[in-house]
């Protein structure tokens, strides 16, 4: 038995040093390749945004600890906005990838995106709604984002009242001033009320 083994291990030793064809080809093809110089290879149509977007952002929502930023969300989808607006009016979506969907809405201040922030500030969850608020801080100021923050200032939770009136803290124009001192006389909950004052 021994001697079987000891002329294995010779065989394996003597073919492990000694090259194939084969292996000789590849040597030479990979010694050739790189003396070549490379030449840029035209990009795959799917490496660009997709239409069809939706396994991708599902997974750029989905990472922990890790939230999509507007290019990786861009780069993935060729109707960023339209794709978001679908996560955020889903009502059955995990809520973390809802929550972020509806941050990210933030950062394009299109009709699209306001329109699903309007939609995601009568959610029934308070952290979408909260996120929102959020989310339409980041807008540019007009008529119509004003006044659903306005608005947000009644909501029933206290926590989205604070997110708006940290939104509305810097907005000086006479409709918001009213608004804000109405919240500060009917507030009740102590550390909204501190941020209203």
């Amino acid at each position: 038995m021994r001697t079987a083994l000891a002329t294995l291990a010779l065989l394996v030793v003597a073919c492990a040093a000694q090259p194939t064809e084969q292996a000789a080809a590849t040597h030479s093809k990979q010694t050739t390749a790189a003396a070549e110089p490379t030449t840029a290879k035209p990009a795959s149509p799917t490496t660009g945004p997709r239409a069809d977007c939706g396994d991708a952002l599902q997974l750029l929502l989905s990472v922990p600890h890790d939230p999509p930023t507007r290019a990786q969300v861009d780069s993935a989808c060729a109707a960023p906005v339209a794709a978001l607006v679908q996560v955020a009016d889903d009502d059955s979506a995990l809520a973390l990838r809802r929550l972020r969907a509806v941050t990210l809405l933030g950062t394009y201040d299109s009709t699209e995106a306001q329109d699903a922030l309007e939609r995601a500030l009568h959610a029934e969850l308070a952290s979408v709604r909260r996120t929102a608020v959020a989310a339409l801080a980041k807008h540019r100021a007009s008529a119509r984002r004003d006044t659903l923050l306005r608005k947000a200032l009644e909501d029933g939770d206290p926590h989205v009242r604070a997110e708006t009136a940290r939104a509305l803290k810097g907005d000086s124009t006479p409709a918001t001033r009213d608004a804000l001192a109405g919240a500060r006389e009917r507030e009740t909950v102590p550390f909204v009320k501190a941020l209203l004052e």
